[in-house]
This record gives structure tokens, C-alpha cells and sequence, in this order.
């Protein structure tokens, strides 16, 4: 018995029981959202708002087009590999949802006692460094100078080079010289922008808001789509969350339209356009389903088609947590570090291209098998359940410290620093531009 259904001529292109995990799933995501985000007063909160991204939507959403064939306009011939294992993706991904899933019941119930202690105690700590940072006007006032400075030079730097365009990070990473410098760009505008945002929230101070927007314009050249969108939200997250019932569901799915139209703008802009894509396709649908924008469980499929399956034992952890070593000096980083190993086995020129997402357990997988996955699930399931009610408890106040919220994702972005290692980096920028700032407010 064929256990696949296709529909709309191959559009769609799924197993039948994975398709009613995928239902089932939604369903559970509703039915949390209802009683412990809607009921509770809000209708959006940290917890939901990171589930829904990067599983309901990225993952399970997106399952019935990830084995379509339409997808081989981005993946050429290479579709019928990809094809078999996109199923294997989805189970592994699964498990890892689980995982969170469980991780956040068992918080509730408070089953672990001195482990949730001890890790609220952890991010109570690293949270204050984080506020201290925040609260240290100088300070920041002298990392938007050096940031506005640096970015200009290298946009004029670039275009003085390579020409105008929207790919300037493909340029830089071509360029084993520099490309540590951009990372270390990369890194900093992707940390510092949701402070700076959250400083907006908390004092209304325009200036702050127009660096945001310039840096943002500027940070559009790099064609890197995370860096442009996905940071700044990390920040408004926070304004959203507030706004509780004051936040109307139409005006926040028209939001997110066009964030997913602006995602894919971007995409067509650094890529010079597609005429497939316009003109047989459709602006937006194809991009939308069977382009590069959403497709880390058909990337993870793709991953899974061409490993070895030989496992990693940590290496790319190990390879991650020296990232302040330039690969170009270290044949060890060159060899394990997540985004260089998945491109030399996938036949990409790693000092152009950034790398594969394939989605949140890939890494895990490729290191640990299926018990890697459930550990860094339960770990990070953990801590977003925990940042997500402390953060909760401090926007639900009268008169919210937006600043003091904010403190409490410190736990979460050290969590999303091990899920996936390819911007461990930034997380050792995150933890010295803190430190440093938290040292310079106390002197």
C-alpha cells in the first residue's frame, strides 16, 4: 500500500501518516496557545512565538512541499536523493519537538527542582550583566559610533571592489582575510541591534530609532535575510508581547505577510532576480514553498542524502567553542566547524557559500545521533520555558523595565548558541560586549 499522497500535480508530496503528525501537532500548538498564551490575557508571548517560527511554521508547515518535485528548480538533479530522506528529517525534527514539548510540561510541574533553580540562577546572573550593559549610556552610545563607522567603511569599501550589490557577504567570505572581520560585523549588528531597539521601547528616544533604521538599510547590502529581519524582531518581540490584548490578530498577520514578502524581496534582490520564478512560477508562491527561504527540513533531507553517516562526537562543538580561531589558520576549524563540514561533503565552495540550514536539529543528528537530538531539545525547551515566563512576569507590570525583560532572554541565546554552532561566534561577542559593559558601568 502506497503510504504517499500527491496532490495538485505533484505540488504537494507527502507521507499520509507524517501529514496527520503535522495536524496533530498544529492542533497542539493551538490548544497551548489558547490556554496558556490567549486565556492568560496576551496574544503572543516569547514561548509561541519561537515554537511557532521555528517548528510550526519552518518544520511542519512546510512538510507537504518539501518532497515536491517542484522544489528541484532550486535543488537541480539532486531532488530524487533528497526525496527519500525528507521523511527521515521530519522524524529526527519530530523528536526534537517532542523533546521541548516535554521539557516545558515537566518545568510546569516543576519535576526538576534544583536543576530549573539552578539554571534561573544562571540567567538571574547573566541577565544582570546584559541590563547593566544596557543601562551604561556611554557605552552605548560608543558602540553606535563604532558600529555606524565600520558599517560604512565596508559598504564603500565593497562597492569600491566588487561593485554595487546586494551580496556583499558572498564577497567578504571569498576572502579568508577578511572574512573574520565580517563576521565579527555580522555578529555585533546582530546583537546589539534588538538592544538597541529595546532602548527605543523603553525611552522613546528618536535618535536611537533612526540609527536602527540606517543600519538596518545598510545591513540589507550584506543579502544575508536573518541579519536584515530575523534580528530586529528578536526586539520587537518584546513591544508585541506587551501590547497583550491591545495587539489585534489581523493587524499582526498582515505584519507577518509582509515580513515573509520583504524575506523573499530580499532574497530576489541578492540574487539578481529569477526570471523562473516571475514569469512561470509566480512572484511570491514559488519562492514562498519551494525556494530557499523556508526550506530547512528539505535542507536537512539534503544533508541527510549526502552524509556519510559517520557521527561527528562533538567535533563541531569542539570546532565551535575555538571559533575566536580564524578557520584560514586552523585546519581543525576548516575541517569541523558545522557550516565547512556540511560544504565540503555537499560539493560547496565553503569560502563563498555560508553554509546549509537544516533546521534546528541537524547538528545534534550529525554529532550524537537521535540522543543528541533529545538532549539539546530537552535543554532547549528548557530554556525558553524559562525566559518566557520571566520575561511574562516583567511585561504584564503597569509600568514594564523593557530593558529588564529583555535581560531575561540571556538563557535563550546562550541555548540557540548550542542548538546550532555556525554563529557561535556571535556568541562570544554577545558574552564580551557585556562583560565589558557591565565593567565600564561599575567604574
Amino acid at each position: 500500500m502506497n503510504s504517499r499522497v500527491e496532490l495538485f500535480l505533484g505540488a504537494i508530496d507527502a507521507n499520509i501518516v507524517n501529514l496527520f503528525i503535522s495536524f496533530l501537532v498544529f492542533l497542539q500548538f493551538l490548544y497551548s496557545w489558547y490556554y496558556k498564551c490567549y486565556k492568560q490575557g496576551f496574544k503572543i508571548d516569547y514561548w509561541h512565538f519561537y515554537i511557532f517560527y521555528n517548528y510550526i511554521f519552518v518544520i511542519f508547515f512546510m512538510y507537504p512541499f518539501a518532497a515536491s518535485y517542484l522544489n528541484g528548480i532550486a535543488m537541480g538533479g539532486r531532488m530524487d536523493m533528497i526525496k527519500e530522506k525528507v521523511d527521515d528529517a521530519f522524524l529526527i525534527t519530530l523528536t526534537g519537538y517532542i523533546s521541548i514539548i516535554l521539557a516545558n510540561y515537566l518545568f510546569s510541574l516543576n519535576v526538576f527542582s534544583t536543576f530549573n533553580r539552578t539554571i534561573i540562577k544562571i540567567n538571574n546572573w547573566g541577565g544582570q550583566l546584559l541590563f547593566e550593559t544596557m543601562s551604561n549610556k556611554k557605552y552605548i552610545y560608543l558602540c553606535i559610533s563604532f558600529l555606524l563607522f565600520f558599517t560604512v567603511l565596508g559598504l564603500v569599501y565593497s562597492f569600491s571592489r566588487f561593485g554595487f550589490s546586494f551580496k556583499i557577504r558572498n564577497d567578504y567570505l571569498a576572502i579568508p582575510e577578511i572574512r573574520p572581520i565580517f563576521n565579527f560585523w555580522t555578529s555585533f549588528y546582530n546583537v546589539f541591534i534588538p538592544i538597541l531597539i529595546i532602548i527605543y521601547i523603553q525611552k522613546k528616544a528618536k535618535m536611537t530609532l533612526l540609527v536602527v533604521i540606517l543600519l538596518s538599510i545598510f545591513a540589507t547590502f550584506t543579502g544575508n535575510r536573518s541579519t536584515v529581519f530575523f534580528t530586529a524582531l528578536n526586539g520587537i518581540i518584546f513591544y508585541l508581547i506587551h501590547l497583550r490584548h491591545k495587539l489585534k490578530l489581523r493587524k499582526l498577520s498582515l505584519w507577518a505577510f509582509g515580513l515573509a514578502n520583504s524575506v523573499f524581496l530580499l532574497g530576489l534582490l541578492r540574487d539578481g532576480g529569477r526570471e523562473y520564478e516571475i514569469e512561470n512560477l509566480g512572484f511570491f508562491t514559488y519562492s514562498f514553498l519551494y525556494g530557499n527561504n523556508f526550506s530547512d527540513l528539505r535542507d536537512f533531507a539534503y544533508i541527510l542524502s549526502f552524509w556519510d553517516e559517520n557521527l561527528l562526537y562533538g567535533k563541531s562543538y569542539l570546532a565551535a567553542f575555538i571559533s575566536f580561531i580564524p578557520r584560514y589558520i586552523s585546519d581543525f576549524r576548516n575541517t569541523y566547524a558545522i557550516s565547512a563540514y556540511t560544504n565540503n561533503f555537499l560539493g560547496y565552495e565553503d569560502g563563498t557559500h555560508g553554509g546549509i540550514r537544516g533546521g534546528p536539529f541537524f547538528e545534534s543528528y550529525l554529532n550524537f545521533g537521535i540522543i543528541g537530538v533529545v538532549v539539546i531539545g530537552f535543554l532547549w525547551g528548557s530554556a525558553l520555558s524559562i525566559v518566557s515566563k520571566q520575561i511574562k512576569t516583567e511585561l504584564v507590570k503597569s509600568t514594564p523595565n523593557f530593558m529588564k525583560s529583555y535581560s531575561y532572554s540571556f538563557l535563550f541565546i546562550s541555548a540557540n548558541a548550542i542548538i546550532l554552532t555556525a554563529n557561535f561566534w556571535q556568541y562570544y561577542v554577545f558574552i564580551g560586549f557585556i562583560i565589558l559593559g557591565s565593567f565600564l558601568k561599575k567604574i
